[in-house]
């Protein structure tokens, strides 16, 4: 006799993020950030990074990351910025150091996986 049930082999949401950070230090995700700042500020450049910044902020509560770069308009970001992966045919900018389209969304899981085993309060 044979059991008919289905058996549920689908991971769970804390083992892929687990997964998907465990091997990015919190300085390499700001790093990534960094880098889409200088990324965006090179696609509305000719060539000079003159006049773009980058501002770092820090303290016991909080992070962030203030630019000047450009940033991405609400197409990229329905259609491109947030998913995962690049899609077919996506042109990845030269010295980049983004090259599967992971760097932020990793950055942001490993920041809210920090703060929630920290007692940071989001």
């Amino acid at each position: 006799m044979s059991d008919t049930k289905n058996i549920d082999v689908t991971p769970t949401k804390r083992f892929f993020v687990d997964m998907f950070i465990r091997d990015i230090p919190l300085e390499q995700a700001i790093l990534d950030l960094v880098d889409n700042c200088v990324d965006g500020a090179k696609s509305y450049s000719d060539g000079s990074l003159e006049g773009f910044e980058i501002e770092i902020n820090f303290d016991a509560n909080k992070f962030s990351i203030i630019d000047n770069c450009g940033g991405f308009n609400r197409e990229t970001a329905r259609e491109y910025a947030f998913r995962f992966g690049r899609p077919e045919g996506h042109k990845t900018g030269n010295n980049s150091i983004g090259q599967f389209g992971v760097g932020m969304k990793r950055a942001l899981f490993k920041f809210g996986h920090s703060t929630r085993h920290s007692g940071i309060r989001r």
